[in-house]
This record gives C-alpha cells, sequence and structure tokens, in this order.
C-alpha cells in the first residue's frame, strides 16, 4: 500500500482491516451499475490470483444488493467479497490509494465521479465503454 499517505509501518483506519490486494468498486448497487457482471467477472480471476479481492462499496440497494451477496455466495466467493456499506469522504483517498485499481463497469453515466476521484489519487481505473466513465477516463 505504498501509495497511501501516512507511516508505512501502520495502515490508514480504512484500510486496517483490507487484507492483500484489492479491487475497489464504489457506489450504491443501482442495477446500471453493473456489479453483478464485476462479480462473475471476479469469479473468473480470483482463481489465478488468490490474494485478490474486490471491495464493493457504497449505500445498499433494497432489492439488488441482497441479489448480490446472493450471487457472492453462490460463486463461492464470500471470503474474498467485501461489502462495505459507509466510507466517510475523509476515508475515501485512502481507500482509493491503497486499491490496485478502481472497477467501474456501469452500463450508464452521466459522468462517473469515482473514476475522477481514483483518478486523481493515481489509481489505475477499469470502466466502461458508451457511458459518461469513457469520456471523464479518457
Amino acid at each position: 500500500m505504498g501509495r497511501g499517505p501516512g507511516s508505512p509501518h501502520q495502515a490508514p483506519p480504512v484500510l486496517a482491516s483490507l487484507r492483500g490486494p484489492y479491487l475497489l468498486h464504489l457506489g450504491q448497487a443501482y442495477p446500471h451499475k453493473n456489479l453483478e457482471r464485476l462479480i462473475q467477472a471476479f469469479a473468473q480471476v480470483a482463481p489465478a490470483h488468490p490474494q485478490l479481492r474486490l471491495v464493493l462499496a457504497g449505500k445498499p440497494h433494497p432489492t439488488e444488493s441482497p441479489q448480490l451477496q446472493a450471487l457472492v455466495a453462490e460463486l463461492g466467493l464470500q471470503p474474498r467479497v467485501e461489502f462495505r456499506a459507509y466510507v466517510p469522504a475523509s476515508a475515501l483517498p485512502d481507500l482509493y490509494r491503497g486499491a490496485l485499481a478502481l472497477v467501474y463497469p456501469s452500463l450508464w453515466e452521466g459522468f462517473g465521479l469515482p473514476v475522477l476521484e481514483a483518478m486523481a489519487c493515481g489509481t489505475p481505473v477499469i470502466t466502461s465503454v458508451g457511458s459518461g466513465t469513457e469520456e471523464v477516463a479518457g
């Protein structure tokens, strides 16, 4: 986690509970965020990268979040996928900087602020083609 601020011997509090390298998605679990496909893609790459985790941070959606959690269980990814309901704004830079990449496969976005925030923190971004995120990410 060399890109994050603070002592190299002590992880920032928001990162303290994260074990190993992780990919990050930030945002509410609306259907257009395409998190089902993200979880399925993670299931395909996870066996080749046993330390890699997926962190899904953002406000839960009343119908989508339970379905996503069921998919994670069905795919046997519970120890590798973490749902974080709320992250204080002050902790977001550390969360972005600690990630290997922001993964933001949204099917539709007007802008996609997490893409810009991740880039401002020096974090690579993987995003979808054909929405506002493509334009923001360049």
